[in-house]
């Protein structure tokens, strides 16, 4: 079965994969100019890679230079599905504990031994809605949450991080932006261009490309600070849940944004904020 033919057979399908730590370092390490993307309830972070170089330290599999790490013993199932959401022909998509990594790439002749390799582990078939459901029918917040969030997904302007994300896009900031959970770490710099918001979820994206999408009723909380790593000196902003925990950071160079940062925030303040 060639690329052409399998992006038909699988647009209505999920393709169980029966993976081990061995096989899939091999595989992840075949893709060329494959789009990368972590995503979890809060956010989800994507970028073009030439080619990622995993390798296995401490049973983590981690691309230094493309800033992703994660433990393959949290993978709840992985697959192979239409990458359609990702403008690609497929996508590898392996469920963690806690997050989602996908592998989005094209039916090209250089992923034709790779498609092959894919095909023969596929255990079971499904229907394409056999993966992971919208956020929102998962969400048990409570009533008062829910209100506030459904306030968001109509008005996301409620929202302070809404203007500072126009910030970012209007003065091309550079970012690193990152996040650390219990199975999986994930860090893009990013420029961002452009920004679309849409049912409380704001997407920023640059020419690289790469893609930020900040889930904005899950952000509870935020807090500007000044970081000095060996001398060096960054403007950082940290993201909170509902429970007070870390959720993403998003960090410039430099001190000069640590004012501008805070005066966006506390300006447009109707949602709770509040800084270092």
């Amino acid at each position: 079965m060639n690329g052409t033919s399998i992006c038909n057979s699988i647009a209505d399908d999920l393709w169980l994969l029966s993976l081990d730590k061995n096989s899939l370092t091999d595989f992840i390490n075949k893709f060329q100019n494959v789009a990368l993307q972590s995503s979890n309830t809060h956010l989800k972070l994507s970028k073009t890679l030439s080619q990622p170089e995993f390798i296995v330290m401490e049973n983590l599999l981690t691309a230094p230079e493309s800033g992703v790490t994660f433990n393959p013993a949290d993978i709840t199932r992985s697959y192979l599905q239409s990458g359609i959401n990702n403008h690609r022909d497929l996508s590898l998509c392996l469920e963690l504990m806690y997050d989602t990594l996908s592998f989005s790439f094209d039916a090209s002749p250089d992923h034709a031994e790779l498609i092959t390799l894919l095909t023969r582990r596929v255990s079971k078939v499904l229907p394409a809605t056999a993966s992971l459901q919208e956020i929102t029918h998962h969400d048990n917040s409570c009533p008062c949450c829910q209100k506030e969030k459904k306030k968001i997904r109509n008005n996301p302007s409620i929202h302070p991080l809404y203007w500072l994300c126009s910030h970012f896009v209007q003065n091309h900031s550079e970012l690193d932006i990152s996040f650390n959970s219990k199975g999986c770490a994930h860090t893009i710099n990013i420029s961002p261009t452009s920004m679309t918001t849409h049912n409380g979820i704001t997407h920023l994206s640059d020419s690289t490309p790469a893609h930020l999408a900040i889930n904005l009723t899950e952000v509870y909380n935020v807090r500007v600070q000044l970081e000095v790593v060996d001398g060096t000196t960054s403007t950082q902003l940290t993201a909170y849940n509902s429970f007070g925990e870390t959720t993403f950071r998003i960090k410039q160079a430099g001190s000069e944004s640590f004012q501008h940062w805070n005066a966006i925030l506390q300006h447009n303040h109707e949602y709770t904020v509040s800084q270092a």
